[in-house]
């Protein structure tokens, strides 16, 4: 047994699957395995996978038809031996940072290393951490942090980010997680494990040093815009199934509290999406075509029931947003979104 297993998920990412396998094979701590999950790949990724695995006893490689991201994971889980297991897309790269987490792992053994990261955007790069300090939570400090997810002291910001690629796991408590989310699931499918994961944990520790690299590609599969109606059909699933989550007494006491905020948090990114890029007057002629399609997908139109005063900084950056223009009134963009989810609600 070793101390972790990597999870790597592969699918047609040939251009980037070298610099990724290079910067974990690097690493300065190596008491891990490597696991690379060819997901039925039509390109020359599993040959790739196939390569390393013969250059290193501990690479591992696995391959399977075609099955989603979430197929994948599950297939690099159930193989994996660590004691604890994290995720690295095959699109990323990370720095020398295992060391750091392994440190913590063997000196605290928490259920949950939570990590920061660096995302790397035209040029540009943003450190995504946690709202909280560095440190073990556990007992009361834990419930605090229990109860912020998803969104802490700003709504839409997330006070422990949900991506299962900036977490350590242990093994158990991430296969009671992971194995239970269904494949359909293509929205959401991070925080659908991520958060239950910490909801159950009796120990996390926040650590702030970021060796994970996020690489930004317009061409990525959660970049791609399917249209309003399949977004929400993706929004309808990922609130099915955490809405179930909540029949567990240990989840449903945070997950219940937080749930509706999500339910309004995605409504308003779906719409964002469909609208982005807009001219005003093109906005102004969207809303009666987003409303009927939004009026189709009740569980999220009946989410909007908050106060105006939790939303509006909400949706006056999401007005700032259709136009990036400093010139636009957002008075009259607030009014024109409030006319949108008047109308859904109708």
């Amino acid at each position: 047994m070793c101390l972790l297993s990597v999870v790597v998920p592969v699918y047609k990412t040939e251009t980037f699957l070298r610099k990724c396998i290079d910067s974990i094979l690097a690493q300065s701590f190596t008491d891990f395995e490597l696991i690379l999950v060819d997901d039925g790949s039509p390109d020359t990724c599993p040959a790739i996978c196939d390569e390393y695995a013969g250059q290193s006893d501990r690479v591992r490689v696995i391959h399977k038809p075609n099955g989603g991201l979430v197929s994948a994971r599950k297939a690099g889980l159930k193989a994996a031996v660590g004691q604890y297991v994290t995720y690295v897309d095959s699109d990323d790269w990370i720095a020398d940072g295992f060391a750091a987490a392994a440190e913590i792992a063997g000196t605290y053994a928490p259920d949950v290393i939570a990590l920061s990261a660096v995302k790397h955007k035209g040029g540009k790069q943003l450190l995504s951490q946690s709202e909280f300090q560095p440190g073990l939570y556990q007992g009361d400090s834990l419930a605090k942090v229990r109860a912020s997810l998803p969104f802490g002291s700003r709504f839409a910001s997330f006070s422990i980010t949900p991506n299962v690629w900036s977490k350590w796991y242990r093994r158990e408590l991430l296969e009671q997680w992971q194995f239970r989310v269904p494949e359909d699931i293509t929205l959401g499918e991070d925080l659908a494990v991520s958060y239950p994961a910490i909801w159950e944990a009796e120990s996390v520790y926040i650590l702030d040093p970021a060796y994970y690299q996020y690489i930004f590609h317009e061409n990525s599969m959660t970049k791609v815009k399917y249209g309003l109606d399949a977004e929400l059909v993706k929004s309808d699933r990922i609130l099915s199934y955490l809405t179930e989550l909540t029949e567990d007494e240990t989840v449903g006491q945070y997950a219940g509290k937080q749930l509706n905020l999500y339910n309004l948090y995605l409504l308003l990114v779906a719409f964002e999406k469909e609208l982005r890029g807009k001219s005003p007057t093109e906005f102004r002629k969207q809303i009666e075509k987003v409303a009927a399609v939004m009026k189709q997908h009740r569980q999220l139109a009946d989410a909007v029931v908050f106060p105006v005063e939790m939303k509006t900084d909400y949706l006056l950056r999401l007005c700032l947003s259709f136009w990036r223009k400093e010139a636009f009134i957002p008075a009259a963009g607030t009014v024109l979104l409030r006319k949108l989810l008047k109308k859904i609600q109708s």
